[in-house]
């Protein structure tokens, strides 16, 4: 069953009709529109032609260019046991600085989706901060490693092998790696084949960055990851 979706723009640049066709197009249960203060005028007047349309509808005024009050009033407006069953995800597409800054930490906070449409197609939209990647789980790290250290595109069934994570488990996996950035997938004949990104090979070596912080350092440059990782900058 679809979880109802709350629509948490985040606008510093107005632009309402971009925020109208963006809300539409996700087909949302409610919005809230969080807005520095200056900017009032134009968010009420936003938010009285969603309510004629009869969609939920808040508007949360934030102090201009300050984090704590962006972030705290973002996460107020959504601490509400009723939003527990809801999908919660945040636009950033007429955001910047502080705003998109403090609405990303708020998506970690409340494991939201963080979304931004291309800036030449306002209907392409992409996930750029997917809510079940914020805190990347060990099986995913697993996949990542053992596709870091292949020197070319494998099967999903030798990831199945390589990792013993079950099979349903690594398409659900990959699937989320690859709305991330961090693999791609391709299909050849009936086997599908996957390989680790730029991105994947970096966001990997920076987790064996903070382990060997924690545990101590490793000067074994040969490892695998430090040669993914130069192909990734080369």
């Amino acid at each position: 069953m679809t979880r109802p979706v709350v629509h948490v723009a985040i606008t510093n640049v107005w632009d309402s009709i971009a925020i109208e066709r963006i809300a539409i197009r996700r087909s949302i249960t409610e919005l809230v529109i969080v807005y520095p203060s200056n900017l009032e005028c134009h968010a009420l007047d936003l938010v009285g032609k969603f309510k004629s349309l009869g969609l939920l509808v808040m508007s949360v005024p934030v102090a201009h260019n300050n984090f704590d009050n962006t972030l705290s009033s973002i996460l107020r407006a959504l601490n509400e046991p009723r939003l527990d069953d809801y999908h919660i995800e945040f636009n950033v597409t007429n955001s910047s600085g502080i705003m998109t800054v403090a609405a990303c930490m708020a998506a970690a906070i409340v494991k939201a989706t963080v979304i931004c449409s291309r800036e030449s197609e306002l209907f392409e939209i992409e996930e750029v901060w997917p809510s079940d990647l914020v805190n990347l789980t060990h099986r995913k790290r697993d996949i990542l490693e053992y596709l870091a250290i292949q020197s070319e595109p494998i099967s999903q069934t030798a990831i199945t092998n390589g990792t013993g994570v079950m099979r349903s488990g690594v398409s659900r996996h990959l699937r989320d790696l690859e709305n991330a950035g961090y693999v791609v997938r391709s299909r050849k004949a009936r086997q599908k084949y996957v390989e680790i990104t730029n991105l994947g090979a970096t966001v990997l070596h920076h987790k064996q960055l903070r382990k060997r912080r924690v545990w101590g350092p490793v000067t074994d440059h040969s490892h695998p990851i430090y040669q993914v990782v130069g192909r990734a900058h080369g």
